[in-house]
C-alpha cells in the first residue's frame, strides 16, 4: 500500500513538471527598421505585464514568456507601436518597426524649445523641407509666399539675390524697420538688404534653402514675449537638417532650368525700327518749318552715316539698325549642385554638404554665384552628456544694374535710344566710349559690360557650437 502510495506520488509531480515546461517557451527574433538596419535597445514587452527585454546591438531578443501563447508588444522612440501574437511554433521573428511620422509633425518648434501641437495657443506656422528642397530661388524668403497663412513676401525686382520685404504683422513703425526677426539653430542673424552700391542684396540668400529641415513662424505676442523688442514684427525660426543614426546617406540633386521676360515677346512695348525713326525725326523738323534739306543735315549730324538719303531726302539705306533691349536682354540660365552626406551612430550623428548655386537675369550682366557648405555634428558620449557644432559658411557675389530713373536704368535707356546709333564704332570700342555720349546717357550695353555694373560679395561664416548636461531626468 505504502508503495503504491509513493508512486502515485511521483506520477502527479511527473504531470506537474510537464505541464511546466509545456506551458512556457521562450520567444526569439530581431527588431529592424524600415530599411533593415537594428533597432538597438527597443522594448519587448509581453502585454500585460512587465516581463519583457530590451534587443542588443544586432537587435536580436529572446524572450522567456510564461504562457502557451500570448502578445508581445514592440516599441521604440520615434517608430510606431507593434503588438504581435506569438507561440511556441513561432519561430525566429523578424520584426519591422514603421516610422511615427504623425507623431513627428505634433511636434512644433516654438522660441527655445518644442510643443506638441495641442498643447500650442500661440499663432505658429511651419513649414517642412519638402516645400523648400530643389525650389528654383535664391533665398528661402521666396518659398515663404503662399506658403505661410498671413505672411506677405515681396521682391522689389528682378534681381537674383534681390531683397526680399517680409511682412508678418503689417506695417509696424514708420520710421523704423518692419522685418521679422531671423533665427538660424538658435543665433539671431542679420538679415535684409546691407549695402549700398547695389541696386538691393540680400543677405539671407547666402543660406542654402536645402539645407533647411524646418521653417516655423512665430506670428503673435509670445514671439515677443520670448524675443523682447527684436521680435516685435514677428519671428522666423530656421533650423537646419541634421544627421539620424543608421548607415551614411548620400545624396545627390542637380537642377538645371532657363528664366526670361514675365511678358511675352508679343505683348512686349516695341521699339521703333531705324526707318520708323527716321522718317519720324525728318518730319518733326518739317513740322516746326524746317525744309526737307535742313532736316537731314541735321540728322546726319547727330547720326552721321547711318542713313544714305536721296537727293530729295528719302531714304536709300540704313546702315545702322540697333535693337537696344534685344542687345542687353538674354535668356537667363539657373543651375543648382547640391552635395550631401548623413549619418550617424550612439556616439556621433552628422551632415554635412557642399552646394553650387547661379542664376543669371533675362538682362546681361545681372546674376547670382554662391557656394556655401554646412557641417552639423552631434556628439553624444553619454546618456545626459551632448555637445552640438553647427558650421555654415557662404561665398556670394551678386552683380547687377542700377535701377535708378533716367539715363541710369539700362532699360530705359535701351528704349529711349534710337535705333541708328551704332553699338560699336569703326574701331570696334563702345560706341561713344558708352559714357555721356547722348544727351548725357550711356550706350547700356557697355556700361552693362563690366565697367559700370555692380558687384556685392559677401563671405558669411555662422558658428554655433553648444553642449548639454541632462541634470535631472523629467
Amino acid at each position: 500500500m505504502k508503495m503504491f502510495t509513493n508512486l502515485k506520488l511521483v506520477l502527479s509531480m511527473l504531470c506537474l513538471v510537464t505541464a511546466s515546461v509545456y506551458g512556457q517557451f521562450t520567444a526569439k527574433g530581431v527588431v529592424i527598421d524600415n530599411a533593415g538596419d537594428p533597432l538597438i535597445g527597443a522594448s519587448v514587452v509581453v502585454q500585460g505585464t512587465t516581463i519583457g527585454v530590451t534587443t542588443e546591438i544586432d537587435g536580436s531578443f529572446s524572450l522567456a514568456v510564461p504562457e502557451n501563447e500570448v502578445v508581445l508588444e514592440i516599441s521604440f522612440i520615434g517608430y510606431e507601436t507593434q503588438r504581435l501574437s506569438v507561440n511556441a511554433a513561432s519561430g525566429m521573428l523578424t520584426i519591422t518597426l514603421e516610422d511615427a511620422t504623425t507623431q513627428l509633425n505634433e511636434v512644433v518648434v516654438v522660441g527655445y524649445g518644442t510643443s506638441r501641437k495641442e498643447e500650442l495657443t500661440g499663432a505658429v506656422s511651419k513649414l517642412q523641407s519638402a516645400k523648400l528642397e530643389q525650389v528654383p530661388l535664391a533665398s528661402v524668403e521666396q518659398t515663404l509666399q503662399g506658403n505661410v497663412a498671413g505672411l506677405q513676401a515681396v521682391m522689389g525686382n528682378g534681381q537674383p539675390g534681390a531683397n526680399v520685404q517680409v511682412r508678418i504683422r503689417g506695417i509696424g513703425s514708420i520710421s523704423a524697420s518692419s522685418e521679422p526677426l531671423y533665427v538660424i539653430d538658435g543665433i539671431p542673424v542679420t538679415a535684409g538688404d546691407i549695402t549700398r552700391t547695389n541696386t538691393t542684396a540680400n543677405t539671407m540668400a547666402a543660406l542654402n534653402p536645402n539645407d533647411i529641415e524646418s521653417v516655423t513662424v512665430l506670428k503673435d505676442a509670445a514671439a515677443t514675449s520670448i524675443y523682447g523688442s527684436r521680435g516685435a514684427n514677428g519671428v522666423i525660426l530656421i533650423t537646419t537638417k541634421s544627421g539620424r543614426t543608421g548607415k551614411p546617406k548620400i545624396d545627390l540633386r542637380t537642377q538645371y532650368g532657363f528664366n526670361n521676360w514675365a511678358v511675352s515677346e508679343k505683348k512686349r512695348l516695341k521699339g521703333l525700327t531705324s526707318e520708323q525713326y527716321t522718317q519720324m525725326f525728318l518730319e518733326g523738323w518739317m513740322n516746326r518749318g524746317e525744309t526737307i534739306e535742313k532736316a537731314v543735315s541735321r540728322f546726319e549730324g547727330y547720326y552721321p552715316g547711318a542713313v544714305d538719303f536721296g537727293a530729295n531726302g528719302e531714304i536709300q539705306k540704313i546702315n545702322v539698325e540697333t535693337n537696344w533691349i534685344d542687345e542687353i536682354t538674354r535668356t537667363g540660365q539657373t543651375q543648382s549642385y547640391d552635395l550631401s552626406a548623413s549619418g550617424g551612430n550612439d556616439f556621433v550623428n552628422y551632415y554635412i554638404s557642399g552646394s553650387y548655386f547661379s542664376q543669371g537675369a533675362p538682362v546681361i550682366y545681372s546674376g547670382l554665384d554662391r557656394l556655401s557648405s554646412r557641417v552639423n555634428i552631434t556628439v553624444t558620449p553619454t546618456s545626459k552628456l551632448k555637445f552640438t557644432n553647427n558650421l555654415f559658411a557662404s561665398n556670394m557675389e551678386q552683380f547687377g544694374m542700377s535701377d535708378g530713373s533716367f539715363w541710369a536704368n539700362p532699360l530705359y535707356t535701351g528704349y529711349f535710344l534710337a535705333p541708328v546709333i551704332p553699338l560699336y564704332d569703326d574701331q570696334g570700342r563702345f560706341y561713344g566710349d558708352h559714357k555721356s555720349f547722348f544727351m548725357g546717357g550711356n550706350n547700356p550695353v557697355g556700361s552693362l559690360s563690366g565697367d559700370d555694373a555692380r558687384m556685392f560679395n559677401q563671405l558669411r561664416i555662422i558658428d554655433n557650437l553648444s553642449g548639454e548636461y541632462e541634470i535631472l531626468k523629467i
